[in-house]
């Protein structure tokens, strides 16, 4: 009797070792609750072996993209703007620097005086005053001044001379719009102040159409 109840306990405590290593190696067991006649079941709290992860305070810096940005822009302009403004902070000249560069006239020839008769020119009036007289000179060479007279009017033209400065004008003499006749100093030829009219003028139109010329002597022009 008394090996009987030894052995049942034996049995007992070696099923009960069995029972407690079958939970420990199973997370979950299903338990039938007494008079549930539906054998609901109700899952056991299972134990986490998961070891928790290790949280970090570091921060990672955080790149400032609007000064990348703007760093590349600058870098990245393109060379031929740079170029242009250096051109043109160079080249910029104050408007007190910048001078209207002088005109250089054509040296004259002391053979020649060049007279032109104005488009409006009609041959009712004068075509010149004693203050723009026409200035020649009379040399004592043997080249002598020419006075050339050049019609920019549609007016034909023909040169009177009582002799002087030089010959009047022969027919052949008259000059149309763009033609011009040369008058060759020979003698002097005085301007009167005191006179309404001039000693030389239009041949066509009378004296109305004055045409006043001063030649006075001078020494030949050196060469």
């Amino acid at each position: 009797m008394t090996n009987g109840i030894h052995t049942t306990a034996v049995m007992t405590a070696m099923l009960m070792l069995t029972l407690l290593g079958c939970e420990t190696n199973q997370p979950e067991v299903n338990v039938t609750r007494r008079g549930d006649s539906q054998g609901a079941t109700q899952p056991r709290a299972s134990i986490s072996t998961t070891t928790p992860q290790q949280s970090t305070n570091q921060k990672t810096p955080q790149t400032n993209s609007e000064n990348t940005t703007s760093n590349d822009t600058s870098a990245n302009k393109p060379a031929d703007e740079e170029k242009t403004v250096s051109s043109e902070e160079t080249t910029s000249v104050p408007d007190e620097e910048q001078k209207t560069p002088e005109i250089q006239q054509p040296v004259s020839d002391p053979f020649k005086v060049m007279f032109v008769i104005p488009p409006e020119y009609d041959g009712t009036g004068p075509i010149n005053t004693q203050a723009t007289a026409i200035q020649a000179k009379l040399y004592p060479g043997a080249k002598k001044q020419e006075i050339v007279i050049t019609n920019m009017s549609d007016t034909p033209f023909r040169l009177h001379t009582g002799g002087r400065p030089c010959g009047h004008a022969p027919t052949s003499g008259q000059i149309m719009k763009g033609q011009s006749f040369s008058c060759v100093v020979t003698r002097t030829l005085a301007l009167d102040p005191t006179a309404t009219a001039a000693a030389t003028y239009d041949h066509n139109n009378g004296r109305a159409a004055a045409l006043f010329i001063n030649a006075v002597e001078a020494p030949d022009p050196v060469q």
